[in-house]
Protein backbone atom coordinates (compact mmCIF):
# COMPACT_ATOMS: atom_id res chain seq x y z
CA UNK A 1 0.00 0.00 0.00
CA UNK A 2 1.43 3.40 -0.95
CA UNK A 3 1.12 6.26 1.52
CA UNK A 4 2.56 8.99 -0.68
CA UNK A 5 -0.81 9.81 -2.23
CA UNK A 6 -2.67 9.58 1.08
CA UNK A 7 -0.72 12.20 3.00
CA UNK A 8 1.46 15.08 1.83
CA UNK A 9 4.17 15.93 4.34
CA UNK A 10 6.25 19.08 4.40
CA UNK A 11 9.83 18.21 5.19
CA UNK A 12 11.75 20.85 7.15
CA UNK A 13 15.50 20.33 6.88
CA UNK A 14 18.35 22.29 8.43
CA UNK A 15 21.78 22.14 6.80
CA UNK A 16 24.61 23.19 9.10
CA UNK A 17 27.77 24.34 7.30
CA UNK A 18 30.96 26.27 8.07
CA UNK A 19 31.28 29.15 5.63
CA UNK A 20 30.55 29.30 1.92
CA UNK A 21 33.06 26.72 0.78
CA UNK A 22 33.07 24.18 -2.03
CA UNK A 23 32.05 21.59 0.57
CA UNK A 24 29.03 23.72 1.51
CA UNK A 25 27.96 24.12 -2.12
CA UNK A 26 28.33 20.38 -2.74
CA UNK A 27 26.35 19.46 0.38
CA UNK A 28 23.54 21.87 -0.52
CA UNK A 29 23.44 20.65 -4.12
CA UNK A 30 23.37 16.98 -3.03
CA UNK A 31 20.60 17.66 -0.50
CA UNK A 32 18.51 19.59 -3.03
CA UNK A 33 18.92 16.76 -5.54
CA UNK A 34 17.58 14.20 -3.05
CA UNK A 35 14.71 16.48 -2.08
CA UNK A 36 13.70 17.13 -5.69
CA UNK A 37 13.81 13.44 -6.58
CA UNK A 38 12.08 12.02 -3.50
CA UNK A 39 10.05 14.75 -1.76
CA UNK A 40 8.15 16.12 -4.75
CA UNK A 41 8.71 19.78 -3.83
CA UNK A 42 7.30 19.34 -0.30
CA UNK A 43 10.38 20.53 1.56
CA UNK A 44 12.25 23.53 2.87
CA UNK A 45 15.98 23.76 3.51
CA UNK A 46 17.38 26.29 5.94
CA UNK A 47 21.15 26.76 5.79
CA UNK A 48 22.80 27.60 9.11
CA UNK A 49 26.40 28.80 8.98
CA UNK A 50 28.03 27.81 12.27
CA UNK A 51 30.73 30.47 11.80
CA UNK A 52 28.07 33.19 11.67
CA UNK A 53 25.77 31.63 14.29
CA UNK A 54 27.89 29.56 16.71
CA UNK A 55 25.31 29.93 19.49
CA UNK A 56 22.71 28.11 17.43
CA UNK A 57 25.16 25.36 16.54
CA UNK A 58 25.97 24.91 20.22
CA UNK A 59 22.29 24.97 21.22
CA UNK A 60 21.47 22.39 18.54
CA UNK A 61 24.46 20.20 19.53
CA UNK A 62 26.17 20.39 16.13
CA UNK A 63 29.63 18.85 16.41
CA UNK A 64 30.64 18.52 12.74
CA UNK A 65 29.67 19.95 9.37
CA UNK A 66 27.98 19.39 7.10
CA UNK A 67 25.12 18.12 9.24
CA UNK A 68 21.53 17.78 8.09
CA UNK A 69 18.77 17.76 10.69
CA UNK A 70 15.28 16.67 9.68
CA UNK A 71 12.96 18.64 11.97
CA UNK A 72 9.66 17.57 10.43
CA UNK A 73 8.03 15.22 9.97
CA UNK A 74 8.93 13.70 13.31
CA UNK A 75 10.93 11.93 14.54
CA UNK A 76 13.92 14.24 14.20
CA UNK A 77 16.84 12.63 12.38
CA UNK A 78 20.45 13.67 11.75
CA UNK A 79 23.04 12.91 9.13
CA UNK A 80 26.62 14.07 9.45
CA UNK A 81 29.07 14.21 6.56
CA UNK A 82 28.93 13.38 2.87
CA UNK A 83 25.48 13.66 1.29
CA UNK A 84 26.48 12.17 -2.08
CA UNK A 85 25.30 8.64 -1.24
CA UNK A 86 21.57 8.87 -1.92
CA UNK A 87 20.60 5.57 -0.33
CA UNK A 88 22.34 6.57 2.93
CA UNK A 89 20.66 9.99 2.93
CA UNK A 90 17.26 8.37 2.41
CA UNK A 91 17.86 5.84 5.18
CA UNK A 92 19.30 8.21 7.78
CA UNK A 93 16.72 10.97 7.23
CA UNK A 94 13.84 8.50 6.98
CA UNK A 95 12.86 9.66 3.48
CA UNK A 96 10.72 7.11 1.64
CA UNK A 97 12.27 5.71 -1.51
CA UNK A 98 9.36 6.49 -3.82
CA UNK A 99 11.40 6.70 -7.00
CA UNK A 100 10.50 3.94 -9.41
CA UNK A 101 13.26 1.57 -10.34
CA UNK A 102 13.91 0.73 -13.97
CA UNK A 103 12.19 -2.49 -15.06
CA UNK A 104 14.39 -5.54 -14.77
CA UNK A 105 15.30 -7.54 -17.83
CA UNK A 106 14.05 -11.04 -17.02
CA UNK A 107 15.29 -12.77 -20.16
CA UNK A 108 16.32 -16.35 -19.44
Amino acid sequence: METSSQEVKTWRLLLYVAGESARYRTALSDLKQVCEQYLDGNYSIEVVDVLVNPERAQRDHILAVPTVVKKTPLPERRLIGDLAHIELVLEKLDIPNTRRAAPENKAK
